[in-house]
């Protein structure tokens, strides 16, 4: 059935991802230069940090509790001290140098203008529904120049609730006025995006770029391999309509 509206992830499903270990490299590259730090060294002290501590500031993030500018600062304090090095201008340093190369990184995958060609002239308002605390996402849409590409956006951070709960989803139905049964959700997450619009009723699709199995616990309702697949559906479902 032709959707009412198309629910849209950001992250790994728009956004490629690969701008975070462009960022991270970058980032322990310049300390390394400007304040005489040994790479390998900060990088390995960044992972053991990161697995540390994104549990604690994760969820928090997501919630709206924390903003990720704050959670990005301590988790470069705490590398630094890791690797020898306490001061809080070298912090201050690697949070700024982060951001910048993170921008200048952000990229669409290569299908994303073909989906939005094919709901505007479908006329599907398209919602982004995403994870994260609102200063990094909502940086990312205007880095990548979407700021207007939406009908509507919900991130987790604003609105205090986040995928796989229902919750997130209700929000930005109610933002659109469109009832769960009609719309659709793309993402590449099994358990936020594939479970937790199946749990808010609506028509999940996976987005499955690298072709992983498909889990019988959490089989989603349509996959497709890239957005140009989903744009042929969309366009197959109104002639089915």
């Amino acid at each position: 059935m032709r959707p009412r509206a198309l629910l849209v992830d950001l992250d790994d499903t728009l956004l490629d991802g690969a701008h975070t270990a462009l960022a991270i490299d970058g980032t322990c590259a310049a300390l390394a230069s400007s304040f005489a730090l040994e790479k390998t060294q900060l990088r390995e002290a960044y992972s053991a940090v990161w697995t540390v501590l994104r549990p604690e500031v994760e969820l928090p993030c997501w919630l709206g509790q924390m903003n990720g500018e704050a959670a990005l600062r301590e988790t470069w304090r705490r590398a630094l001290r890791r690797a020898g090095l306490a001061e809080e201008r070298a912090a201050e340093f690697a949070v700024e140098r982060y951001q910048a190369i993170a921008r200048s990184a952000y990229r669409l995958f290569p299908d994303v203008p073909g989906l939005f060609a094919t709901t505007a002239r479908m006329q599907i308002p398209v919602v982004l529904v995403t994870n994260g605390p609102s200063d990094v996402q909502r940086d990312k849409l205007r880095a990548l120049g979407l700021g207007s590409a939406f009908d509507a956006v919900a991130i987790s951070g604003e609105i205090g609730s986040a995928k796989p709960d229902p919750a997130l989803f209700v929000a930005a139905l109610h933002r659109i006025g469109a009832d769960h049964r009609e719309v659709w959700h793309v993402g590449d997450g099994l358990t936020n995006d594939v479970g937790g619009a199946r749990a808010a009723g609506l028509v999940a699709v996976w987005l499955n770029r690298t072709g992983r199995p498909t889990p019988v616990d959490r089989c989603p309702d349509v996959e497709v391999t890239s957005l140009a697949q989903l744009s042929a559906l969309l366009v197959g479902s109104a002639a089915a309509s």
